[in-house]
């Protein structure tokens, strides 16, 4: 399932984007791969705001079922997986 999350600049969309990931987790007990893209320079950012989230409510060891990339890594996996080999 794809599920897009858009709205003005002025709304907190990644703490509700994160909060659904981590709603997605805690309704099922089965292992989700969610994959959540995000800008460059917030990876970090992002990576570290859901182990925070996870360790406080105690299901961190759900932590790897959380992939967090960027669009620039993500498009050199695709470019890979379809046999490109460029920069």
């Amino acid at each position: 399932m794809v599920k897009f999350i858009v709205g003005k600049a002025d709304l907190n969309i990644s703490a509700a984007v994160r909060g659904e990931m981590i709603s997605t987790l805690e309704k099922d007990e089965k292992k989700e791969n969610i994959i959540f893209v995000v800008p460059d320079q917030f990876e970090y950012e992002t990576e570290k705001a859901v182990y925070r989230i996870l360790g406080a409510r105690g299901r961190l060891t759900r932590f790897y079922e959380i992939r967090i990339t960027t669009f620039s890594k993500l498009c050199r996996e695709i470019l890979e997986e379809c046999g490109e080999h460029r920069p």
